[in-house]
């Protein structure tokens, strides 16, 4: 009988197999779509794959070289490193960037200003290649172009084309455009060939700062690749100073020479520049004034700068 009772066993289930991390992308691979905000604690920070990261994660292998067949513009051309995350964290950004990212045309959507309701301006825009020196693009173009195309401002010098230049320094080149929202201000820098690109450098609007550009997204062949605020131009420098020393970069590199060089100029905002400040009548800075859909239409105000 007590055999009879006894039964045989049954058998445990075997564990599952352990799933890849990310939706199907290796703990090894880059993880594009990361927007890091800041925190006491930055290895415990929350990660979130966007839309855009998901399509590169889901790319063929032949995409993520760029040396692949086919149409170049099929392939977002993103590099994958081993240790990436180990990489880049030598350096904090607001945004952990695809290495090295290709493409034709290299798209900024400029969302806000600092404060102003009417303009918004750059002084300048560098692309760097893989050994660190300046590309310089064929063609530059704004959606809704510039100052100049306002009456009775065509002889302004403040145009898009400054940005085929690179580093403003001391030339006094810079770009202002009337502000707009819908659809918002963006910039594109045209290549002839497929170029990849190691750091962007923002020389933000140095004439009045209140028309700096604040928060921005940068996109190659339309597909994201970062996202993030641009220090506003500090009040206190020296008027005419703006070389190296007063441009932000963003990195799109694990290459210890051009990080060592660029680390300084890398920026993060802290907690309280992205505390947004809302009433009834639309969205107020931190000096108080009054930005946003909520305000009444008033003339814009003139500007100009001629040679």
């Amino acid at each position: 009988q007590q055999q009879q009772q006894q039964q045989p066993a049954s058998p445990s289930p075997s564990p599952l197999p352990a799933q890849p991390l990310h939706g199907g992308a290796a703990p090894s691979e880059v993880v594009v779509g990361t927007r890091r905000l800041p925190s006491a604690s930055p290895s415990r920070e929350p990660r979130s794959r966007s839309r855009d990261a998901a399509a590169v994660a889901a790319a063929s292998p032949s995409m993520t070289g760029g040396g692949g067949h086919g149409s170049p513009y099929a392939s977002p051309g993103f590099e994958r490193a081993p240790n990436r995350t180990a990489d880049m964290s030598i350096v904090q950004q607001q945004y952990e960037t695809p290495l090295h990212p290709c493409g034709f045309v290299f798209r900024f959507r400029l969302l806000s200003t600092w404060s102003d309701a009417h303009y918004i301006g750059l002084d300048g825009v560098e692309l760097l290649d893989l050994s660190g020196r300046p590309l310089r693009p064929k063609r530059a173009h704004s959606n809704h172009g510039s100052v100049r195309d306002l009456p009775g401002m065509e002889t302004d010098v403040r145009t898009e084309h400054t940005f085929l230049f690179g580093a403003p320094e001391n030339s006094g080149r810079m770009w202002l455009s009337p502000f707009c929202r819908n659809p918002p201000n963006s910039l594109e820098l045209f290549f002839d060939e497929p170029t990849r690109i190691s750091c962007v450098r923002f020389w933000n609007y140095s004439r009045t700062p209140s028309r700096g550009v604040r928060d921005m997204e940068i996109y190659v062949d339309d597909l994201l690749i970062y996202q993030g605020i641009l220090r506003q131009h500090a009040s206190s420098t020296l008027a005419g100073s703006r070389g190296s020393s007063c441009c932000e970069s963003v990195l799109f590199t694990s290459r210890p020479e051009i990080i060592d060089k660029e680390r300084g100029r890398a920026y993060v905002p802290s907690a309280e520049e992205l505390v947004a400040f809302f009433d009834e009548t639309g969205r107020v800075d931190q000096g108080g004034k009054h930005r946003g859909p909520g305000l009444p239409l008033v003339e814009r105000p003139t500007t100009a700068l001629v040679t």
